[in-house]
């Protein structure tokens, strides 16, 4: 049950942060800012399942729609999806598996941006126009498995601390 505080407490930081880095730094209106709040639910979605993962979408959505200023909600339902679709992975894979973790966050990029254009089309909202959502789709996908290795050497650090931390304090 901790390490559930852990993620969801972890995830809210991130979400946060990014979400107010992400309008800091554009160049020529691209965000260039990796997703570290995706990476990291899709890497716990994956481990923990279905409930875990849409839970911590749904948390992380709502705090980055905050952040940004978006239509609340948007990014909620994307991320809630998003960990819904991931965590249905539970046990097919080994999480350690490190093309596994590349694989999933890339199509979880991909999965992202075409969610939120359907989004947009279905409400009728504005948010990006098609050229300029491809082009934050590729820069956010390219600097996304960049950084994935070690976002995941990092997450399952904190997963093996904590665990660590659990088993010696059951001791005492």
């Amino acid at each position: 049950m901790r390490r559930f505080f852990i993620l969801f407490s972890l995830l809210s930081v991130v979400s946060l942060v990014q979400g107010i880095l992400k309008g800091i730094v554009v160049f020529n209106g691209i965000a260039i800012f990796p997703d570290i709040a995706l990476i990291i639910l899709v890497l716990f979605s994956v481990e923990f399942g279905r409930g875990v993962g849409q839970s911590a979408g749904w948390l992380g959505g709502i705090l980055e729609d905050f952040a940004l200023a978006q239509p609340l909600g948007v990014n909620a339902m994307v991320k809630m999806l998003m960990g819904t679709t991931f965590g249905a992975l539970k046990g097919r894979f080994v999480v350690g598996a490190v093309l596994v973790a590349l694989f999933t966050v890339g199509v979880a990029t991909i999965f992202k941006y075409a969610v939120t254009w359907l989004i947009a089309r279905i409400f009728g909202l504005e948010i990006y126009s098609l050229f300029g959502m491809m082009m934050n789709m590729l820069v956010e996908l390219a600097l996304n498995l960049l950084i994935t290795l070690p976002i995941f050497w990092l997450v399952r650090r904190i997963l093996k601390a904590v665990a660590d931390f659990i088993r010696w304090e059951q001791k005492i």
